[in-house]
């Protein structure tokens, strides 16, 4: 018998459609995840890619840096090394300054030959002479002191030729450009033979010679020294005519 409640009917035909309404619901529910998946992907993409770009970036940037850094201390050493090549050239210069200046400066002492030559040269005599020191430089010479000697010796010397020079004297200032015969008289020891005479008359094998040595200091407490030499031939009594020796004429 059919049923008569309409109430019912329609209560029976709205649960018939119910799993359609559910079904769509779903669908949307899925469609809506795979949306938000399809975006979180392609946000995932452009972050990668974004990340990607810095992390290249920074590495460019930290490769820069470094080649920047290694520039500016390349250039720092090169900077210290040019001013350490500055500063010696700078102390080079000065101390070849200094010392060209030492040099133009300082006393140039020396001894210059007897100005009246070797006198009182004759058999049974002992001739004499007294040597000139002359100061050429632009500065005193102190504490000059000069010994010598005189004696007949082998011409040219020998070259195991030794120089008895005998005591030095006491000592003097000898003022720029000036000279002084202070102390530079010299003697023979022992009287002349007629055969010494005759050598020194020819000067071929032996001379009469005037030797020795004089030391001073300059203004800038440096220490000099000067020998000298000077072989004299002729007849006598006074000797003029002589050569400078081929040794004993060095100087500091």
């Amino acid at each position: 018998m059919p049923d008569d409640n309409p109430e019912d009917n329609d209560h029976s035909g709205s649960g018939g459609d119910k799993p359609a309404t559910e079904k769509h619901d779903i669908a949307l529910a899925i469609y809506a995840l795979q949306k938000k998946y399809k975006a979180a992907q392609t946000n995932r993409a452009t972050h990668e890619q974004k990340v990607l770009f810095w992390t290249r970036a920074a590495g460019i940037g930290v490769g820069i840096y470094t080649m920047l850094t290694a520039f500016i201390v390349a250039a720092s050493i090169y900077s210290a090394l040019q001013a350490k090549s500055s500063a010696d050239a700078a102390q080079t210069s000065a101390a070849v300054a200094t010392d060209t200046e030492k040099r133009q400066l300082r006393a140039y002492a020396y001894v210059k030959p007897p100005p009246a030559g070797v006198v009182d040269v004759g058999a049974g005599n002992a001739p004499h002479a007294k040597v000139a020191i002359r100061n050429s430089g632009q500065t005193p010479a102190y504490d000059l002191k000069i010994r010598g000697n005189l004696g007949i010796g082998p011409y040219p010397p020998l070259p195991n030729q030794t120089f008895r020079e005998g005591p030095y004297g006491g000592s003097i200032v000898l003022n720029p450009e000036t000279e002084t015969d202070t102390g530079g008289e010299v003697s023979i020891g022992d009287k002349l033979t007629q055969t010494d005479i005759d050598f020194i008359r020819s000067g071929t094998a032996a001379r009469l010679c005037v030797f020795g040595t004089i030391t001073y200091s300059d203004a800038f407490g440096a220490d000099w020294y000067s020998n000298y030499c000077f072989a004299y031939f002729g007849i006598g009594p006074t000797l003029t005519s002589m050569n400078y020796c081929d040794k004993h004429n060095d100087q500091s």
